[in-house]
């Protein structure tokens, strides 16, 4: 089966419209955190002894739950999207006509490929550490097949739709 890769210019819109779901997302569930900043520098005491002790642990603590719940943000939007839209798709790759295929046979992918890529590699690898995140940007800009670190190891492909129907099997 033939398919082309999707471009560089389309990938880009895509993953500027599933930021900003990412982002308003997290945001929801972050709410709650967002008011705990507010309460914090209200009743904190320039005067009491330790401040910037308590400031500090009271920050890293946020911090730390704002990371976890943009990780479980980004793995629930792009786990559960694409396994209700199908075909790997999320809302910006619906938009912008691109589908996220098994780069081996061509098909939709398996909810556990779709969790591994997602989680482990873009979730855990790509979100928490930046050097995969920089070889990866790097990837998809200057390679001919622009698949990102997430792609190449879960063996996935993003296509154009228009290049790909997923009918003919056999």
């Amino acid at each position: 089966m033939e398919y082309e890769v999707a471009p560089f210019s389309r990938r880009v819109g895509a993953f500027i419209i599933d930021f900003i779901a990412v982002y308003l997302l997290w945001y929801l569930f972050t709410q709650r955190d967002l008011e705990k900043v507010n309460v914090i520098i209200k009743t904190l005491d320039p005067m009491s002894e330790g401040l910037l002790d308590v400031f500090a642990e009271e920050m890293i603590k946020l911090y730390v739950a704002f990371i976890l719940k943009l990780l479980f943000a980004q793995t629930l939007y792009y786990t559960l999207v694409p396994a209700v839209i199908g075909r790997g798709r999320t809302f910006g790759k619906l938009i912008c006509g691109l589908s996220m295929l098994d780069s081996e046979t061509l098909k939709e992918i398996t909810p556990i490929k779709l969790v591994f890529r997602e989680f482990v590699l873009r979730g855990l690898l790509e979100t928490l550490l930046v050097v995969p995140f920089a070889v990866s940007i790097f990837m998809v800009c200057f390679r001919k097949k622009a698949t990102a670190i997430h792609d190449l190891w879960a063996k996935t492909v993003v296509v154009k739709d228009s290049s790909f129907s997923g009918d003919e099997d056999e």
